[in-house]
């Protein structure tokens, strides 16, 4: 009966436990590099640890100025634009409304008068300008001064079914024959015309002009609805 050599016959057992330890190390090296390549995924969860090979590519490439691009300052697009601050140039809500045009409102040609005689300017719209009384003029208003004035009153009669804007209403004053522009003042009893005439009503304003050293004649001139005619009256100057 042959005997076998100890040695010989533990060879088979290591070789095996060389092999079993060989691929639990193999086992152990590919679920680590699975973990690791998990967690260095830009899909990893929010504070994983990042990819250390790509930390050359997310740095940010300077600019050749080395400044930073600086970010928009303006609203985001679609956003309402902010509302304009009121100021200068503002639109006073009270003050008429200007044409849509933005021009000037027209007036027709002047027609001559008469003192004291009603002038139709529009159908069913009459002006009046009473006749001229001298004053002590009473400068109230910023640079106004006191002086011998000219007074006069103007009346518009509307004798239609509609009220009558007045809101571009204008009356002037020239004295001498050189037409030297009259100043005007708002004492004296001084009051303008109000901004409309009611269906069928009468209105008046109280008009007060300081006199120039060449005081005669007067003329005045009156603009009283758009589209309408002006009125133009001229009287010796009274005298004070």
């Amino acid at each position: 009966m042959s005997h076998t050599d100890p040695e010989v016959a533990a060879r088979p057992s290591r070789t095996r436990a060389l092999l079993i330890a060989l691929a639990a190390v193999v086992l152990v090296v590919a679920v680590a590099l699975t973990v690791w390549r998990a967690t260095a995924s830009p899909d990893a969860a929010p504070g994983a640890a990042p990819d250390p090979s790509s930390s050359a590519t997310t740095e940010a490439t300077p600019s050749p100025t080395g400044a930073p691009t600086p970010s928009p300052t303006g609203p985001p697009a679609g956003s309402p634009a902010p509302e304009a601050s009121a100021g200068a140039g503002a639109v006073d809500p009270a003050a008429p409304a200007a044409p849509a045009d933005g021009q000037v409102p027209a007036f027709a040609d002047p027609v001559p008068s008469e003192i004291e005689s009603p002038v139709d300017v529009t159908e069913g719209v009459a002006v009046t300008v009473s006749a001229l009384e001298a004053v002590d003029g009473d400068g109230v208003g910023p640079g106004e001064i006191d002086g011998p004035a000219v007074r006069f009153t103007v009346s518009v009669v509307n004798s239609t079914s509609q009220e009558v804007s007045l809101t571009s209403a204008a009356v002037n004053a020239y004295f001498g024959e050189s037409l030297t522009p009259g100043i005007q003042l708002s004492g004296s009893g001084a009051r303008a015309l109000p901004a409309a005439v009611p269906p069928g009503g009468t209105v008046d304003g109280v008009y007060v002009f300081l006199l120039p050293e060449d005081r005669t004649p007067t003329r005045v001139e009156v603009f009283s609805v758009p589209q309408a005619a002006v009125v133009v009256a001229q009287a010796p100057t009274p005298a004070g």
